[in-house]
Parts: C-alpha cells; structure tokens; sequence
C-alpha cells in the first residue's frame, strides 16, 4: 500500500531481505550501497526502488557464492589460520545438512557467539541431523559414496531377474538412504550399520524381495525373513545390483555378478584401499585370451560365464591375473549368495550352487583387520563393523563429501575426533559426523 511505500520501509526491507541474501548481517557499507540504488530507481517509483536493491542483492559476490573470510588473530600464533566466524559456520552446517539458508535459530545462535565453541556447534548439528531437511542430504551422500547414482543404468536381464523392472532402482536407492538415515538419527553405530537385519520397504519392494505384509506406498521400517540373507549395508539390493559407474567399479552386471567389483568396491569405498589398476590389455596376455575364448563359447558370452568359473580358468592361473585378482574376487566371492539383482539365490547363473564363502587375502600391511577366511555375508559384515580401517575410512569420506575436496596429508591431524578410539563397532554414526563438524578440520581455514 502507498501508506508503507517510505524510505524508513524501504530500509527495512534492506535488513530483513539482504541478511537472508547474504546469510550474515547487513553491513553499514552494504544498507548504504544498497539504498542508493533503491534512490536510484524510486525515480520511477517505490516499486523500482525495490527492484533495484533486489536486483544488485542477486548479483552480490556473497549471495552467489558463500564467502569464508575467517577473523583474522583467531588462532594464536598461527596467522595463516584463521578460526571461521559463527555466521560462516551457521552456513556451513546449513548447507552441508540441509541444502539451503541458515534458519532463524541458526542465525540466533551464530549471532549470539554459540557456534564459537565445538559444544555449541555440536549442539545445533545435532538438532539438524535430527531434522526431516537432512533427508536429501543423506540421499545425497549415500548416492555418492556407494555409487547409487549410476544404480539401474544398465537393464537387468529380464529372463534371469523378471522382477527387477524399470521402477526397482529408485525404490532400492530410496530404501538405502532411508536406513542410513535412521541410523543416523536413531543412535545406529558401526555394528548395526553392517550387521542389521532390517530394510525400509514399500509394497512395492516387498514384493521384490518377496517380504509378506508390507501394503501402500510409504516405506515401512521392516525386519527381513532369514532367508533374505539381510546382514547390514553390504547386502542390500541396491548396493549388490549396482553396475556401470563412471568408476569403473561395478558389483553386478545385466545377468551375473561380479565379484571382482564387489572385493574392490569393499577396499576402495569400505577400507579406503588402493587398487592398482587393471593391467593394459592383459585379456591379450597367453593364455588368457585362449581360456577367455574357450569360456565365452562354452557359455554363451562373457555375460553367462560363472564369475567362479572365470578365476578358476583365467585370472586365478595366469600370473599376469593373479596378482590382483588374488585379493579381490575372493573377498567378492563371500557375496555370491546374492545375484546380479542383489536378491539372496541358492544357485549361480549355471544352476551349480553358489559360493558360500571367500578369502580375504593381504594386500601388503593393508587392513589386516580383515585378512583372513570369511564364511559368507554374515561374516563379512562382523569383519567390516568390528574394523577400525573401514571406520577411519567411513569418517574420510564423510570429511570429503562435506567439505567438497579431497583430503590432504595435513588434514587428518585436525580429524581425530571423527574417529576417536572407541570399543570395536561401538561409534555411532551420528557421533562421526559431530566429530568432524565439531574438529579443527571444519571449524578453521588455512589463508595465504
């Protein structure tokens, strides 16, 4: 109404819509930069005035981008460090956690100096993990660090796994970030992680995984029958199906499994491991080609080999092979009680019984924590939960994933609270992230 159209409201609206725009608050430099232009265009009337202060809002360097300055003389003898500010951290937590603004209890809380302590800042992610936002977050995470993104790219055979239809793979993603969540939020530590025996199905998935009871479309929290084979993360559908990621990790194909993506998958993504890479055109090497040839007419095409039959015939014997496959098909093999379609199966692909264990060979002093025989999935998420490696590991690629960088050499010494020494399996997840948020990793910046 013309009665409010003044300067006084004009300023006004300057606070309140430019320190939600910048996420700190209004500067004397900035209200009056800001109010010129509203002069500027009030020449055309109040109206344009506004749209003018709105205008030069949207182009602010600190609205397109977020801004971390730090306060200088925060770390005492250290001037290159410089402690991050309680309205940059209040942006921090938000986006990290919910994508978006600091709400107005965060800007209280920063504005009050209570992100200036690790137990406030601890304080207020924990009320935001807690919160319904955080949900794309974990979706988000979760796409990324188990490779869900690339889940359903390429179909499943629709003659071996009928069930697995076009709408299967979102529904699995869904199922995959809605346990992690409740984990998260529920107090879930290491060992529930990777041992639980429940999932999160709608009818729809409860059909697929052949669950009686579950009806509607919402996901349900739900114990899964013994015959699922459900022993935490690892034997998910929508982790075991997974193929074609741009990584070159790949747990199943269209028909068969692959153990050699799923050992690697457990050393670079669960342990943190690196894998030398696949030798060039070692499928040309003596030997090799003539058993992979003699393999693909036996069966039909690379696609129907049984992955055992493979490291029998080709990457277990030729010395070219073995090296690497040694360590990585048989940690894949403690899987091959779940098919391409990440279902629980009796028998491979050839109607022979599937492997019911594998063996988890040494990689020179790598993870040593998990060397050894394994009997098949319910081992394997023992081995995995009782990890300190696997543990370090997680909380690395939380720190990567919010921080948006990989880690370097120098920052692990500021990360020792996201994986402080605890009893075996006993870290709940929600403590990991709080651990990180509440370190020097997160709470401080190097500047030149």
């Amino acid at each position: 109404a013309a009665a409010i159209q003044t300067d006084d409201c004009a300023r006004a609206f300057i606070f309140s819509f430019g320190s939600k725009a910048l996420r700190r608050p209004i500067e004397t430099a900035d209200s009056d930069a800001l109010f010129a232009f509203f002069l500027d265009g009030k020449q055309e009337g109040f109206a344009s005035g506004i749209e003018m202060v709105v205008a030069a809002l949207l182009q602010h360097p600190m609205f397109i981008y977020r801004v971390e300055t730090g306060a200088p003389g925060s770390v005492v003898g250290q001037p290159g460090l410089r402690q991050l500010t309680g309205h940059e951290l209040a942006q921090r937590l938000s986006y990290n956690l919910w994508g978006t603004l600091p709400d107005d209890e965060l800007v209280a809380a920063a504005a009050n100096s209570e992100l200036s302590t690790p137990e406030g800042l601890r304080s207020h992610a924990e009320r935001m993990l807690q919160d319904d936002r955080a949900a794309p977050m974990f979706a988000d995470f979760i796409g990324q660090w188990l490779f869900l993104d690339h889940l359903g790219s390429v179909p499943k055979d629709a003659t071996l796994h009928p069930t697995y239809t076009a709408e299967i793979p979102g529904l699995l993603k869904q199922e995959l970030q809605l346990f992690l969540q409740d984990q998260v939020q529920n107090g879930g530590d290491l060992n529930s992680l990777f041992t639980a025996n429940f999932g999160f199905l709608n009818e729809r998935l409860a059909a697929f995984y052949g669950v009686p009871g579950v009806t509607g479309e919402a996901f349900v929290k739900t114990p899964m029958p013994p015959e699922a084979q459900r022993f935490g993360l690892m034997t998910f559908a929508g982790l075991l199906s997974v193929e074609g990621t741009v990584q070159g990790v790949s747990l199943s194909g269209s028909a068969r499994t692959y153990p050699i993506g799923r050992g690697r998958f457990i050393r670079e993504r669960l342990a943190c491991e690196t894998v030398p890479p696949p030798i060039p055109n070692a499928t040309e090497e003596a030997g090799a080609k003539e058993a992979i040839d003699a393999l693909n007419q036996q069966y039909g095409g690379g696609e129907h080999v049984p992955p055992r039959v493979f490291f029998e015939k080709v990457t277990s014997t030729n010395p070219v092979c073995a090296n690497c496959h040694g360590f990585l098909e048989p940690l894949g093999f403690a899987l091959e009680t779940f098919g391409a379609d990440g279902l629980a199966r009796a028998n491979d692909i050839d109607g022979s019984p599937a492997l019911q264990a594998g063996n988890y060979a040494s990689l020179g002093n790598q993870s040593t924590d998990l060397v050894g025989a394994i009997s098949g999935p319910a081992e394997l998420g023992q081995k995995l939960a009782q990890s300190e490696t696997v543990k370090a590991c997680l909380a690395d690629n939380l720190a990567q994933y919010t921080l948006g960088r990989r880690l370097k050499s120098e920052d692990f010494e500021c990360l020792t609270g996201a994986a402080a020494p605890s009893a075996p399996g006993a870290t709940q997840l929600k403590e990991l992230y709080l651990g990180l948020v509440t370190s020097d990793l997160y709470r401080v910046r190097k500047f030149d």
